[in-house]
């Protein structure tokens, strides 16, 4: 959790230019449409998400009922209402990765975008993304609209109204436009939250505001990017919370979880707790592991190895899974021997576990 988020090199995703291995496994071109087909067309449905099962990505509602004539070879997840998808390509069993494939955008209505192609996948952000032909990179709105081209060896997601983009060796910032804002810089980064951006200089991590000036020197040894005002950051071994002013505000700890929600997860002495933004102990218990909270819920597991869900008021409640993640409009995703369902806040299985990979639920509108 502590680790350094670095830009995204997607040069080292797969793509058109992509080697294919000389003994394909599985030719998803070529395999039968393996999705239950007596579900598929349903149009009352509030939430949608992409799944894959028997090595094939498809989209399916809360109830499970598939949606759309389609399947497909890769999926993300929904962000600003689209999807990249491909269509073509080869995958072989274990692997996430499509070679020779091509990405387009979809909306939830299953519509294709046909005018935004790629040969690499990508992520719509605050209405931009950037685009991959070969060495050629293009910022593009949901028009699919090139607002700015460029060579580039790797780049991230537009946050807070930027994007951090590695050309001729160095970070720049873009703004929606496509404008040079910060840089080039030598730091590297894991983009804006909040208006200030960890970056990393010679071994060392501080922050930058949104015009560029170091606002908090390099000094740490590790970090991440601010939320609710508070911003995780690591001396040595240990770990405090730090305000905009670069005060450490709260600490030291061994570990720590992002602040969500007005609380935050954090580890002394092999148990983790729960604190507010004032550093009091939100309730007593302590746990062999914690997640932050999300929807006035988080996952934990006991020191006996129970996995659960806690609340704000320390109420346990196990939950029948080897692995849970956060809820997100009342739906969490879970795993359990070995595949991937739903559950729901009751903690009873909205999806039993059957699928290979799944994405959380978005809602339709």
């Amino acid at each position: 959790m502590n680790k350094f988020i670095y830009l995204v090199i997607l040069l080292s995703f797969t793509g058109c230019g992509a080697p294919v291995k000389d003994e394909v496994k599985n030719d998803i071109l070529g395999k039968e449409d393996l999705r239950p087909k007596e579900n598929a067309q349903m149009k009352d449905y509030k939430y949608i998400t992409s799944v894959r099962k028997d090595n094939q990505w498809y989209f399916i509602n809360e109830r499970n009922e598939v949606l759309f004539d389609k399947v497909f070879t890769y999926a993300t997840y929904f962000s600003d209402d689209l999807v990249c998808v491909a269509m073509d390509g080869l995958r072989w069993p274990g692997e996430d990765q499509v070679y020779g494939a091509y990405y387009t955008a979809m909306d939830k209505e299953g519509v294709f975008y046909e005018e935004i192609k790629s040969d690499l996948p990508f992520v719509y952000k605050e209405g931009r993304t950037i685009v991959s032909y070969g060495p050629s990179k293009r910022l593009i709105n949901k028009e699919g609209e090139v607002l700015k081209e460029a060579n580039l060896a790797g780049y991230g997601e537009f946050q807070d109204g930027k994007v951090a983009v590695f050309k001729d060796g160095r970070i720049e910032f873009w703004d929606r436009d496509g404008n040079v804002v910060i840089g080039p810089a030598d730091f590297t980064t894991q983009g804006f939250s909040e208006d200030f951006a960890l970056v990393l200089l010679n071994g060392k991590y501080g922050f930058i505001d949104s015009s560029g000036e170091l606002k908090i020197s390099y000094k740490y040894d590790g970090g991440r990017g601010f939320k609710q005002g508070l911003a995780s950051v690591k001396k040595g071994e240990e770990h405090f919370f730090i305000n905009k002013e670069g005060v450490e505000v709260l600490g030291p700890f061994r570990s720590t979880r992002d602040f969500q929600e007005g609380i935050a997860a954090v580890a002394n002495d092999g148990n983790w707790s729960f604190i507010d933004l004032e550093g009091k102990e939100v309730f007593e218990g302590k746990y062999a592991e914690a997640d932050s909270f999300s929807e006035g819920v988080a996952v934990v597991r006991t020191h006996d190895g129970k996995l659960g869900i806690v609340s704000t008021k320390g109420d346990f409640t196990s939950i029948d899974a080897r692995v849970a993640l956060q809820f997100k409009n009342g739906i969490a995703i879970a795993e359990a021997q070995g595949k991937m369902g739903y559950i729901k806040k009751d903690l009873s299985w909205l999806i039993e576990p059957q699928y290979e990979r799944i994405h959380d639920f978005f809602a339709r509108y």
